[in-house]
């Protein structure tokens, strides 16, 4: 059940992004070929990630981040880079979640977009304090739920709309 919520939350944090983009890249092949290559590199770089987690299981159940598990064999250069390539990744979700949460905020006014992305930092910036292990637990089976709900919903009105 948390493989479908994990799946169905990252589809639709990329829904935000997605829906903005288009105001910005005016040709619709290179906005076709954008998604499509930036989710065949996500796709393989998940697939990869799942068989190095699966090779090393279940001894990499214990941590954390289990990645650094896995790259501690291979000295601390690579043990640093993987660590700082996955901060990168947290943080450029966490820049992509303001700006689609600042787009849809200003979506009514051409000039608030700076006050709303500055509202939604500003907003989230407490829970930077709270240990990440325990932000994962509680919110991805949250936002999980709430984003099956939606991507059904969704669906299910997409559906109508072309009957």
């Amino acid at each position: 059940m948390f493989l479908l919520f994990y799946c169905c939350y990252n589809t639709f944090l990329s829904v935000g992004v997605l829906a903005a983009i288009p105001e910005d890249i005016k040709s619709k092949s290179v906005l076709k070929a954008g998604v499509f290559f930036g989710a065949m590199g996500l796709m393989l770089l998940s697939l990869m990630l799942n068989i190095s987690l699966t090779l090393k299981s279940p001894e990499v159940f214990g941590f954390s981040i289990p990645m650094n598990c896995i790259t501690a064999g291979f000295g601390n250069l690579i043990k640093y880079a993987v660590s700082f390539c996955i901060w990168c990744e947290i943080f450029s979700t966490a820049v992509s979640d303001a700006f689609s949460v600042a787009k849809r905020l200003s979506a009514r006014r051409s000039s608030a977009y700076m006050p709303a992305c500055f509202l939604t930092v500003i907003c989230c910036l407490p829970l930077s304090f709270f240990e990440f292990e325990g932000l994962i637990s509680f919110f991805y089976p949250l936002f999980g739920a709430l984003s099956l709900f939606i991507v059904f919903r969704l669906l299910y009105v997409s559906r109508g709309i072309r009957a």
